[in-house]
């Protein structure tokens, strides 16, 4: 990774904590009767965290020599995660709070890491999927193609008897419940917030929303793989994934924060059962 690079994501890390951390109580101090998150937070948060996502994509757009078209394409479907992530999903989350509530929010804030770790992981196999296909169409068109080898087929068996090897002694160490946590917590949590945030109105926007995402990405990555096959190297479409799933992570790492500290400010309401 270049220096422009590293510094831009020193600049992106500071500054995104900044604004997860203030712009909620500058909100909240400026409109004290409002019952949830408003546009300085909302609005804030999400043009920020665009500005600075461009400026991540800029500088490896530049170090690459990529063409405006990536550019474009990467900033436009991170904008549309931003949106969905930082500003559909709470207003639609304070939205169906209006007439239900949802334990998993205002109980238990461990519970809240797990669905981030969850969604993070179904961005994440969305991007690896499309990476994969990009990559494979370089590397059929560069000619480097990789084909099986017989060396990989003790390495695939070493791998398969580690993790069944990892399971068998968890089991023997009475790991069992810890197992079931790590595998379906994330799960369980992830699935209990989006299926929360899906059921307004405000759900509709965002599936249209993370289409566009997969329709702009899915063009960035053609850029890279269209790069890629000029310059003959397939490793320029890897270093556009790592990046990508860098920032994923990092949206999902300040996604968590965000919404406790939206929370801590403007607290879910409860309803006792009927």
């Amino acid at each position: 990774m270049g220096d422009k690079v590293t510094i831009s994501w020193i600049i992106f890390i500071l500054v995104a904590l900044v604004c997860v951390f203030s712009l909620p109580k500058i909100d909240h101090a400026l409109f004290p009767s409002s019952t949830g998150p408003g546009a300085i937070t909302v609005f804030g948060i999400g043009i920020l965290f665009t500005l600075l996502t461009l400026l991540l994509f800029y500088s490896f757009y530049k170090e690459k020599s990529l063409t405006s078209g990536f550019l474009i394409s990467a900033v436009c479907y991170s904008a549309l995660i931003i949106l969905v992530k930082f500003a559909f999903g709470p207003l639609s989350l304070y939205e169906a709070n209006q007439t239900r509530s949802f334990d998993i929010m205002t109980v238990n804030p461990i519970a809240m890491f797990f669905a981030a770790v969850g969604i993070f992981l179904l961005y994440f196999l969305v991007f690896y999927i499309i990476y994969r296909i990009f990559k494979k169409r370089a590397e059929k068109a560069i000619g480097t193609e990789s084909k099986p080898n017989e060396n990989k087929k003790p390495r695939n068996f070493l791998k398969v008897f580690g993790f069944v090897l990892l399971i068998g002694v968890l089991i023997a160490l009475g790991g069992i419940p810890i197992l079931m946590l790590l595998l379906f917590s994330p799960l369980g949590a992830s699935i209990a917030y989006l299926t929360y945030i899906f059921s307004t109105v405000i759900g509709i926007f965002m599936a249209l929303a993370l289409v566009g995402a997969i329709l702009f990405v899915c063009v960035a990555f053609n850029e890279v793989k269209e790069q890629a096959i000029k310059m003959r190297d397939v490793g320029l479409i890897t270093s556009f994934f790592w990046i990508g799933a860098a920032i994923l992570f990092a949206y999902s790492a300040l996604w968590f924060v965000y919404i406790l500290i939206v929370i801590a400010v403007w607290p879910l309401k409860t309803f006792a059962p009927k």
